[in-house]
C-alpha cells in the first residue's frame, strides 16, 4: 500500500503505510529556539550567520518542516516575510496546509509570515526577480 495524506482542522498530516506516527507540521525544536532567542548568552547560529534584521525577506530554499524558517520569520518581524521552498510534494503539502496552530504562541505567529512553495530551488530561485530577497539560506 501506500501513503495516505489527511487534511483536517489540525493541518495537513502524512500517515506512512507501514504505520507509525503520522509526519505534521508542529514547532518542535523551533519552539525551543525562539524561546531561547531571548535568553542572556544564547546565539542561535541561523540567526548570527544571517544577521536578520526586522523587515527583511528571507528566502529558506530547503524548507524541510519549517524549522529554521519559523525562526527567520521570527526574526524579521511583522514587517518581514520568508519564504520556504520545498522540492518534495508530499512535504510541500504537509508543510502548506497548515494547521490552525503549532501548539506555541511565538511559531503560531511566525507561521504567519511563512509562504511554503513546491519546486527545486534552483529554479525557483532563478525564476524570481532580482534583489526580491535580502537574504537566501541552504
Amino acid at each position: 500500500g501506500g501513503s495516505l495524506l489527511a487534511v483536517g482542522r489540525e493541518g495537513t498530516s502524512l500517515h506512512a503505510a507501514g504505520g507509525g506516527p503520522p509526519l505534521r507540521l508542529h514547532a518542535g525544536i523551533a519552539a525551543k529556539r525562539l524561546r531561547n532567542a531571548g535568553a542572556a548568552g544564547f546565539q542561535d547560529s541561523l540567526l548570527a550567520a544571517c544577521e536578520l534584521r526586522a523587515g527583511e525577506v528571507v528566502i529558506d530554499a530547503t524548507a524541510g518542516l519549517l524549522g529554521d524558517a519559523l525562526v527567520a520569520a521570527h526574526a524579521v518581524g511583522p514587517g518581514g516575510r520568508v519564504v520556504a521552498m520545498e522540492s518534495i510534494p508530499l512535504l510541500h503539502a504537509v508543510t502548506s496546509g497548515s494547521p490552525s496552530t503549532l501548539g506555541d504562541a511565538r511559531a503560531d505567529e511566525a507561521l504567519g509570515r511563512v509562504s511554503v512553495l513546491l519546486g527545486d530551488h534552483t529554479a525557483l530561485l532563478r525564476s524570481m526577480p532580482d534583489e526580491s530577497a535580502d537574504v537566501v539560506f541552504f
